[in-house]
């Protein structure tokens, strides 16, 4: 008894189109739009789908997705292929190494309509092979017409040579990745061959030589070729070759067409962008349009000059492994460039460049509009104002522990004012320090002060004059009574504005710290328990909260 398919549930509708013969399914693609879509849908996958052009005539061939390649001596049984020979508007089935069985006549279809049906029903974008055998003339017009598009193009050894040399003249700029030419097309002028724009392109004969010159390779446009025949080309002229390989024919690069252009530009390394972006405002333009990526910028500051970083993203590096470029930025118009884990070095000159304009260069290239960071590694004071000009925001700003204490003190007054997210200062500028308050009193939005060498000596007068929004002190010097007492006039403070919103300690001593109730002695407060830890709640008069959480080594307090 017939089932109407189209009637049975969603479920057991796609489970039939999965089970379905190649053939038959596409059969089913032919019936109405509505069987189209369904067997769209389905989403069955296929190894290839190739075209074969004999004479006047194409083969399209459809192997399913499980088997990889036919093998030469094929057994039917383990695989499942159809075979259409594509005339007008019928098309003749063949399935396995059986004659055609059937014919479908379909009158509002041509030869162009079956190829678009064959890609869109198994959601292909394209032909994966384009093979020819043989053909006549005056048939690759329409071979070019029917097929816009392949991934692979074979001239195979079964074309005439003067069929070859047409077929790779009209077919090739449709092959999207390679094309093979099993046929020696013996032509005394290869350069009209080489030097069309292709990706790759093989050249096999087993036959005859293949007559090769030396302006042949140089004028070659493709961009991999490999020559899979005997070649008649002497040792002088592959030598000749050779030592040419750096000297070819300057290309004008802005001459190239928009596409070229951009896929030039695309493919470039960093080093060679950013001299490329150097050369003129056109070229500036079209290094800041590549689609190059970075990780954020970094620079360091070193005595008197400054080394600024770039690195390619971590997507680039898997892409392709580039390293990190350094460069050294003197006063003048003169900057080194050096390669991260490369020896040497390589002096760039721009005449109408000072020392500010490298940075904001740079920078533009490569559309960032900030700094990621900005490390004080050592420097002299008098430079400190030359840094700032420089550099005139950045998101985070570190201060490293080997720069002289002056030097410090007066680099985090100057710089951290414009540290648009975080300050870090790897030692103790409190030391010596006649005030102290005129650190802490900065309208900062995160600050990291650490050194374990020299505990940072801290009073109840700081805490309460401090005007940081998050505050890290690693370590802090303060006793229990002390922070006591800084809870105490924090409460009494009603309707007082107090800026930070948290303040973290490292306590020196660990006995201090572990002695919660000395710091909330004379204090109301109650138990919180959150994320499997206790805080002490503290309210005061005005509503306002403070949330006190004991670490193992250090005490926070959250302010809201």
């Amino acid at each position: 008894m017939p089932i109407r398919l189209l009637s049975l549930p969603s479920e057991d509708l796609q489970y039939a189109l999965l089970s379905m013969d190649i053939g038959d399914l596409i059969a089913l693609s032919l019936c109405s739009k509505r069987t189209k879509n369904l067997v769209k849908s389905s989403n069955r996958k296929i190894e290839s789908i190739c075209a074969v052009v004999n004479e006047n005539r194409i083969c399209v061939r459809i192997v399913l997705k499980k088997y990889h390649e036919l093998p030469d001596d094929p057994d039917p049984q383990n695989y499942e292929f159809v075979a259409f020979n594509v005339f007008g508007s019928w098309t003749g089935l063949g399935s396995g190494f059986l004659p055609s069985i059937w014919r479908k006549q379909v009158h509002t279809h041509n030869q162009s309509d079956w190829f678009v049906h064959f890609l869109s029903i198994f959601n292909e974008s394209m032909i994966h092979k384009l093979i020819i055998e043989n053909v006549n003339l005056s048939y690759l017009d329409t071979v070019k017409q029917l097929i816009p598009k392949c991934q692979t193009l074979k001239i195979t050894r079964l074309c005439s040579a003067n069929v070859a040399k047409m077929a790779f003249s009209k077919l090739s700029p449709i092959a999207v990745k390679e094309v093979h030419i099993d046929n020696n097309i013996n032509e005394n002028d290869m350069s009209k061959f080489l030097t069309l724009n292709l990706k790759s392109v093989s050249f096999i004969s087993r036959l005859n030589r293949f007559e090769l010159k030396l302006d042949d390779l140089l004028m070659s446009n493709i961009a991999t070729i490999h020559f899979l025949m005997i070649l008649n080309i002497t040792g002088k002229e592959i030598n000749r070759f050779l030592k040419s390989e750096h000297q070819f024919m300057p290309i004008r690069l802005l001459s190239l067409s928009g596409e070229d252009l951009q896929y030039v530009i695309n493919s470039m390394v960093l080093s060679d962008l950013i001299a490329f972006s150097l050369c003129s405002k056109r070229t500036k333009a079209l290094a800041k349009s590549s689609n190059h990526k970075i990780d954020p910028m970094s620079a360091y500051v070193y005595l008197n000059f400054i080394i600024f970083e770039i690195r390619p993203s971590e997507q680039e590096r898997q892409r392709s492994p580039r390293l990190s470029l350094l460069f050294s930025i003197y006063s003048g118009s003169r900057i080194t460039l050096t390669r991260a884990g490369e020896n040497g070095s390589e002096v760039w000159r721009r005449p109408e460049f000072t020392q500010s304009d490298w940075i904001p260069h740079f920078m533009s290239i490569f559309n960032e509009s900030v700094i990621q960071e900005l490390n004080i590694v050592e420097v002299e004071e008098s430079y400190l104002d030359t840094v700032k000009r420089i550099i005139p925001k950045f998101n985070k700003l570190e201060i490293g522990i080997a720069c002289f204490d002056d030097a410090a003190r007066i680099a985090f007054l100057k710089l951290s004012p414009i540290a648009v997210e975080h300050v870090e200062v790897q030692k103790n500028i409190f030391n010596n320090a006649t005030d102290t308050t005129k650190f802490l009193t900065l309208n900062l939005k995160s600050v990291t002060f650490q050194d374990p060498r020299y505990p940072f000596k801290l009073t109840v007068d700081d805490l309460l004059i401090l005007n940081i929004t998050d505050l890290t002190i690693d370590e802090a010097n303060i006793t229990g009574r002390e922070l006591n007492q800084f809870l105490k006039l924090w409460m009494k403070g009603n309707h007082k504005f107090y800026r930070p919103k948290s303040i973290r300690l490292a306590l020196e001593d660990e006995e201090i710290q572990l002695n919660r109730q000395e710091v909330l002695k004379g204090i109301q407060y109650e138990f919180v328990e959150e994320h499997d830890h206790f805080q002490f709640r503290i309210r005061r008069g005005d509503g306002k909260e403070l949330m006190v959480h004991k670490e193992e080594n250090s005490i926070v307090f959250n302010f809201s």
